[in-house]
């Protein structure tokens, strides 16, 4: 990417994306996204955008120091920086990127009204199932912080709504899961105990878990 600085903002230079902290939540390990500018139409009193509006410039905010670093005008002893290990996203299902479970026949006997599967599975599964991985052996899915026991974070842009960023890492800190009636996955024990995983904002595409 080429892109610009105001004093205040950066930017893409061919797009005039912004650099933006997902969630508006300043805190260790959340991502960094670019998103387009935020309009609210003037003479709206639509307040709930206002505000969003608000956190999401508030987010938006970068200082650059003499040494190189860059930090969120709001939380300076916070950095830019890289995760030892990639965050959990769609990829095409031909990718030799993509994820598999190493359990993924016990997660999927857990689905609702999949009964055949459940018979087809020979010994008892564990209601936790940890998340190893089979296609990278000796990794599973965690939070990207690798901080364990790391609670869920406020998310400022979505009041009343907690996440954390889950990806990569060793299989000693993998969460444990199950699937629900309801078909998700369900993070079991832990400070994240009942978090559901989900793409942040809801979308599909360039999706980031959260």
């Amino acid at each position: 990417l080429h892109g610009n600085y105001d004093g205040q903002v950066l930017r893409t230079a061919t797009d005039d994306l912004m650099f933006t902290v997902a969630g508006g939540a300043l805190t260790v390990g959340m991502p960094i996204v670019i998103r387009s500018p935020f309009d609210v139409p003037d003479g709206t009193r639509d307040l709930e955008n206002m505000k969003k509006k608000k956190l999401l410039d508030a987010a938006s905010l970068f200082n650059i120091e003499s040494d190189g670093t860059v930090h969120p005008a709001r939380a300076p002893h916070l950095c830019l920086g890289l995760n030892l290990y990639p965050t959990l996203c769609f990829v095409d299902c031909c990718s030799p990127n993509k994820a598999i479970f190493k359990s993924f026949l016990e997660l999927n006997s857990q689905k609702k009204g999949d009964s055949k599967l459940m018979e087809s599975i020979k010994n008892q599964v564990d209601v936790e199932i940890k998340l190893e991985l089979w296609s990278h052996p000796g990794m599973g899915i965690t939070s990207t912080t690798l901080v364990h026991g790391r609670g869920l974070q406020k998310l400022p842009i979505f009041p009343g709504f907690k996440g954390l960023p889950v990806g990569l890492g060793p299989v000693k800190f993998a969460f444990s899961a199950k699937v629900s009636a309801e078909n998700h996955i369900v993070i079991i024990g832990g400070n994240c105990d009942g978090a559901v995983f989900c793409t942040l904002g809801g979308s599909c595409d360039g999706a980031v878990f959260c």
